[in-house]
C-alpha cells in the first residue's frame, strides 16, 4: 500500500526525527490498518534525500512480518530510490 504524500510531507530527511514526524502523521490517518500486527515500511529517497515513497511492504503477526529483500528492495528499484 503506498501513501500518498503532500507537498509538505515530502521533506528533505536530515535524520531519524524528520521520518518519524511524517510517519506518526501517516499512522495517525491510517489507524485502521491492522494495529495488532507487525507493520514494515519502505521510505524511498532520492539523491537530494527528499522523500520519493512511503510504503506498507508486508503486514505480518503480532511479532512478526516476514519479508525477503526481493520484496523488500522491489519497490526501491522500480521507483529509483537511491537511499531506503
Amino acid at each position: 500500500m503506498e501513501v500518498k504524500l503532500s507537498k509538505q510531507q515530502k521533506v528533505t530527511v536530515k535524520g531519524s526525527e524528520d521520518i518519524y514526524l511524517i510517519m506518526r502523521q501517516i499512522l495517525r490517518r491510517e489507524n485502521k490498518i491492522g494495529q495488532g500486527q507487525e507493520h514494515f515500511w519502505m521510505v524511498g529517497l532520492n539523491q537530494a534525500n527528499k522523500i520519493l515513497y512511503i510504503e506498507l511492504v508486508a503486514l505480518g503477526s503480532a511479532n512478526m512480518a516476514g519479508i525477503n529483500p526481493r520484496e523488500a528492495f522491489r519497490m526501491a528499484i522500480y521507483k529509483l530510490a537511491v537511499q531506503v
